[in-house]
């Protein structure tokens, strides 16, 4: 069984693709670990709060051509931001999604 790391190397180099059989369970399951040490460090029950629209760099968004857009930037918000020629948007990730936060004014 090939990994999907290895799949994607071999259809770069030979453009043929892979089956790849991944139980979602098995996955589900490691990130129980997460989950555990959130609630036993937090009291959080339900992941953190925060994350469900509470942070500016993870969220849904509406586009400017009424579309959305989901960000769950929590670790690469500094190269999200650069992508965006937003510098002035660094020091804001742990920020509320609030309509006065300014980032949301420009």
């Amino acid at each position: 069984m090939k990994s999907g790391w290895t799949a994607l190397i071999q259809r770069g180099k030979t453009g043929k693709g892979a089956y790849l059989d991944i139980a979602i369970a098995d996955v589900v399951l490691s990130l129980m670990t997460t989950h555990v040490a959130v609630e036993s460090g937090s009291g959080e029950q339900h992941g953190l709060a925060k994350l469900s629209r509470g942070y500016v760099c993870y969220g849904i968004y509406r586009t400017q051509d009424n579309r959305y857009v989901a960000l769950g930037a929590l670790e690469s918000w500094d190269n999200f931001c650069l992508a965006v020629e937003r510098k002035q948007w660094l020091s804001a990730r742990m920020s509320l999604q609030r309509e006065d936060n300014p980032i949301f004014q420009e």
